[in-house]
């Protein structure tokens, strides 16, 4: 049973919002409990570009960060553009749980040494970003 006050963590470039993200950040906020805080990273436009290609971002960070804001299960949104400032973002929020993508099992979860806790979640319904970026 979560805490009614765990801070939870979030991060990605969610450039193009879908249904898997809205899960993500619902699964954050059961985490987080009612008193609790969700806070969000996401990726400054150089960054998405470095990491996926000068095609991307489609949506500008202001956009992405406006987007973000608007969703109910959010209590912050944080921006970051390179992964030592990432680390420094979920240092200075200490968060109870880092949450992240599945896809990160055994690999190195950047700021993990910070969070209490790191929960993987798994991806909902095979649904990626790139994937519909790429099927357009």
């Amino acid at each position: 049973m979560p805490s009614n006050n765990n801070t939870v963590w979030t991060n990605g470039t969610f450039d193009v919002l879908h249904a898997g993200h809205i899960e993500l950040f619902r699964h954050a906020r059961k985490l987080a409990g009612p008193s609790g805080r969700v806070i969000v990273g996401t990726d400054s436009d150089e960054r998405v570009r470095e990491l996926k290609g000068p095609t991307r971002p489609i949506n500008n960070i202001y956009d992405r960060v406006d987007f973000l804001n608007a969703i109910k299960y959010i209590d912050g949104v944080v921006t970051f553009s390179s992964a030592d400032e990432l680390e420094a973002r979920i240092k200075q929020f200490s968060p109870d749980i880092l949450l992240v993508g599945y896809d990160y099992v055994d690999k190195p979860v950047v700021g993990a040494q910070y969070a209490k806790k790191v929960v993987f979640f798994p991806r909902y319904r095979g649904l990626s970003s790139t994937m519909i970026i790429n099927e357009r």
